[in-house]
């Protein structure tokens, strides 16, 4: 071989590791970029749950996460963006946490109320009690459990049962609704018990009653 073209080759062999090194940092760099624009579209998506996205294009107006993105032409063309918060989702949150707070007290009282009746029977069934439970805190419901419909309330599974839900139990097997009485937390049910002539809690299953149906009426 010829020396000179030797050299040469010998010569090349640091520019060729120069540029196999560049190649390296650069696809070190896109992969970095890659991550960087991963983990910022997640921050970003976390940010937008349960608040809507849209833009205005009259107005220039961005909402983006509960904030209000105006955007404003200075007269050297620069554009400027300035960040306004979302009054209306604000209040609209703080508007319906107030609600669940509200309705949350109110299904405590109502329980509070039906466990304050617990003892002797007296002139109470089982219908009687819930509709006097209930009337104490404003709400009407019908004095027989024949009467009970979906216009009570709002029917909900029993997976997601609350305490202050009416249930509805067929207590004599004969497909019908002969029984009701309120929910009050950790899988029990306030009644009237006709057998013992009390009013008293028990599970939420006592004596394998079938469940009719369950009724939100807070």
């Amino acid at each position: 071989m010829n020396p000179f073209y030797k050299r040469i080759q010998l010569g090349s062999l640091p520019a060729r590791r120069a540029n196999r090194m560049n190649v390296l940092i650069q696809v070190v760099a896109l992969i970095c970029f890659v991550i960087a624009f991963i983990l910022y579209g997640n921050s970003n998506q976390i940010m937008a749950t349960g608040y809507d996205l849209y833009k205005d294009e009259s107005s220039d107006v961005t909402d983006h996460s509960g904030f209000l993105k105006e955007t404003t032409t200075l007269s050297s063309g620069r554009r400027v963006k300035t960040d306004l918060r979302d009054t209306k989702i604000i209040r609209s949150c703080a508007q319906r946490l107030a609600n669940e707070h509200r309705e949350n007290e109110l299904r405590q009282t109502i329980v509070q109320t039906a466990l304050d009746m617990q003892g002797p029977q007296g002139y109470f069934d089982c219908s009687l009690f819930v509709q006097t439970v209930m009337a104490e805190h404003g709400i009407e419901v019908p004095r027989s459990t024949f009467e009970y419909s979906p216009e009570v309330g709002m029917p909900v599974a029993e997976e997601e049962i609350l305490p202050g839900d009416i249930v509805l139990y067929d207590s004599m097997g004969g497909g019908t609704v002969t029984h009701v009485g309120i929910y009050v937390g950790e899988n029990e049910v306030c009644h009237v018990n006709t057998v013992r002539g009390r009013i008293l809690t028990q599970d939420l299953h006592m004596c394998n009653y079938p469940i009719m149906a369950i009724y939100r009426v807070v």
